[in-house]
């Protein structure tokens, strides 16, 4: 069901209540797909096989209702315009006059008003926005003729990026109008989509493996099509004389420069690809056959019947496909291990039985009855406090003190009670913990990093400060032991303190509670435990969580980079895979007799499906060659990010080589197992 064909009061159908509803229906029915035509903006013949953009939303499909919801229209405005005479028929018409007024309006509301969100999707969508909102408003600067029609030849061939520049500022309000309908068509598109992937249901997009002579894509990037040097093609698409029809079919659309493309890995495929992923779950490329061979009409002609077969690059784009999938394999692998290193390296304290737990002042002010509380249970080996959250931050107190005959030292300090090192389970590998001393004393205490004892040649029993007044003035107790890390992997160790405050000079609430568990105590019970004495202390629900989940959320962006390029991976894996198929499929089919006549030269079915996979695995192999000096050095750039990381170990690069064969390799022999089994008397025969 395209969006266009469902029912609507203004002319045609829209994202707006009837898509909901369909897709309610189609929930109901069971189903777990939703097949739509494409969605981009129609050019002559409002086709949506010929679109002014591979990457643009249809303005028509913006739906007014949920616009008016939005305080961009009023009711009386939409109402007001003339949608046609029958509702079962689009006067395309009555609907370009009247959608486009309507959309002015809604910007001249809503531009200033969404301006940060605005910038934010132009800033996404850069690689394509720009030059569509420009073609776009010069298409109306020009009387929305053909751009190989505009009376400027300048802005017609893009012989300048000053010539652009110009027209960009000179019809600055079409450009910033068809930038904001492109904003209000994917949020409605985003929320529609949402809400049919809530119901368990999958998108299916159709992409037209051409693209219009009259879009941005053509005029901004002629060097990727069939043109001579004025931007005229030289032959044009279509399907030779069948059975159906004598003259064949003249679809007109211009050919690729495959050459081009190649030489630029194809790039504007895979990111048309991307566009479409940004659209729809599942792609469904029409034509596809014309990746591997193509009907070329010479241009001008009236009729299919004189082009002539030429070969795609069929292979070449499978590989490129190939180039990818093993990329991203050897960097999800590679952003795996990391993860889990990081997941596990020795932090030099123990943070599996530790709670923490962000207090209130209500709390605060009750810090001894807390103590109590907790500690009333078995289950609470010890308690401490701190200024700030150790182990899911690193932005600690910054400190520059005296220190002997080297001036001011410069330090991270976190602020703490003398049990906190007992709470980590960690003794100081020099000199003596803050609890073995008073700690109900004027001055402070300190206990470094081992970066700060080496960096300054400090020793235990020497002083901070000269003067005994000053806040953060003490002795320096001892030292941490090696590989005790209070930041993360991406960074290099700071000099880092632990102190105790004395009894002056220290005014600042330690409002970050450490709880120790017992070995052995039930964890389930021993935090509802501490959730019961929190309770005892302030009313509001306290916010507790495992020292261990703090640390991860120093790597969240790592985790989340895992995901991402993981998803990637498999999506990569998917489009190989699903280009494979469909060569596979045309040459089982295109090469049924002289598989027969092999056969019945004594050729075997596991000689057939041999040939077949050997011809996909040359290519992978191949891809392979390119794709990992690519990989390793894209990984070995990200790996420079952390201080401690994985080596770059060849297995992987080889593991990701296996899974992209061994999935190959299946992909082709359960494709070309029925036609390498079939009897070749019925194959020859039926050619």
């Amino acid at each position: 069901m395209p969006i266009s064909s469902l029912p609507s009061p203004h002319g045609i159908g829209t994202m707006g209540k009837a898509a909901y509803d369909f897709a309610d229906f189609l929930a109901a029915a069971g189903q777990k797909y939703w097949q739509l035509l494409p969605l981009g903006p129609t050019s002559y013949g409002d086709s949506p096989y010929q679109s002014f953009s591979s990457f643009a939303g249809n303005p028509y499909f913006i739906d007014l209702d949920l616009l008016v919801k939005d305080k961009l229209l009023t009711r009386a405005e939409v109402n007001a315009c003339d949608w046609g005479d029958d509702p079962r028929y689009v006067d395309y018409g009555k609907i370009y006059a009247s959608r486009f007024t309507l959309l002015e309006k809604a910007k001249a509301r809503g531009f200033t008003r969404d301006r940060e969100a605005v910038a934010a999707f132009e800033q996404e969508n850069e690689r394509w926005l720009p030059n569509y909102a420009l073609f776009m408003a010069l298409k109306r600067h020009f009387g929305m003729k053909s751009w190989t029609e505009w009376d400027d030849e300048d802005i017609r061939c893009r012989t300048s990026s000053e010539v652009i520049e110009r027209y960009r500022a000179e019809l600055r309000e079409d450009v910033e109008l068809f930038t904001y309908i492109q904003f209000l068509f994917f949020r409605q598109w985003e929320a529609l989509k949402a809400y049919i992937h809530s119901l368990g249901i999958r998108i299916i997009g159709d992409l037209p493996i051409y693209v219009a002579m009259d879009s941005a894509d053509v005029w901004a990037e002629p060097e990727m099509f069939q043109l001579d040097e004025h931007n005229v093609p030289t032959e044009v698409s279509g399907v030779p004389p069948d059975c159906f029809s004598e003259d064949g079919q003249l679809w007109g659309n211009p050919l690729y420069n495959y050459d081009a493309m190649a030489k630029d890995g194809f790039g504007w495929w895979i990111r048309r690809i991307g566009g479409a992923q940004k659209l729809y779950d599942v792609i469904r490329i029409d034509h596809f056959r014309g990746f591997e061979s193509y009907w070329a009409i010479p241009y001008g002609e009236t009729t299919a019947k004189n082009g002539r077969w030429v070969k795609g690059p069929g292979m070449a784009l499978v590989g490129v496909q190939y180039v990818i999938s093993i990329g991203l394999i050897v960097a999800a692998l590679f952003v795996g291990l990391q993860n889990r290193y990081l997941r596990r390296y020795p932090t030099g304290y123990d943070r599996n039985r530790v709670v923490v737990v962000s207090l209130t002042s209500g709390a605060l002010e009750r810090r001894d009855a807390l103590v109590g509380a907790l500690k009333s249970r078995a289950e609470i080996e010890e308690v401490a406090f701190a200024f700030q959250r150790f182990g899911a931050e690193e932005n600690f107190s910054g400190w520059a003190r005296p220190y002997r005959d080297r001036g001011d030292i410069s330090f991270r300090v976190l602020v703490v009670t003398p049990e906190f090192l007992r709470v980590l389970g960690v003794r100081p590998s020099e000199g003596r913990d803050f609890s073995d001393a008073d700690p109900l004393r004027e001055q402070g205490t300190y206990i470094f990093n081992q970066t700060a004892r080496r960096r300054w040649d400090m020793r235990p029993g020497d002083c901070i400060s000269e003067t005994r007044h000053v806040s953060g003035w003490g002795e320096i107790a001892g030292f941490l032991p090696d590989g005790f890390r209070a930041y993360s992997r991406h960074r290099a160790e700071d000099p880092f303190a632990l102190f105790v405050p004395g009894t002056v000079g220290w005014t600042l609430p330690l409002s970050y509670c450490y709880i120790r568990i017992a070995p052995g105590a039930d964890l389930s019970a021993a935090v509802e435990h501490i959730r019961r004495s929190l309770h005892s202390v302030t009313p509001l629900e306290p916010d507790i969580e495992f020292l261990d989940t703090a640390v991860d959320t120093l790597y969240r962006k790592d985790f989340r980079a895992g995901v991402l390029v993981s998803a990637f991976s498999a999506l990569a894996i998917f489009v190989s895979l699903m280009g494979v198929f469909g060569l596979v499929l045309f040459e089982t089919q295109h090469r049924r007799k002289e598989i027969g006549i092999r056969k019945v030269c004594g050729a075997t079915s596991a000689s057939v499906l041999r040939m077949f996979n050997l011809r996909f695995v040359r290519i992978v192999l191949v891809s392979f060659l390119v794709a990992a000096p690519l990989a390793r050095y894209g990984v070995s750039v990200w790996l420079r990010g952390f201080v401690d990381a994985v080596p770059l170990s060849a297995w992987v690069f080889f593991a990701a080589l296996a899974i992209v064969l061994a999935i190959t390799v299946l992909t082709v022999t359960v494709r070309s197992w029925r036609t390498a089994g079939e009897n070749p008397v019925d194959s020859v025969k039926t050619e």
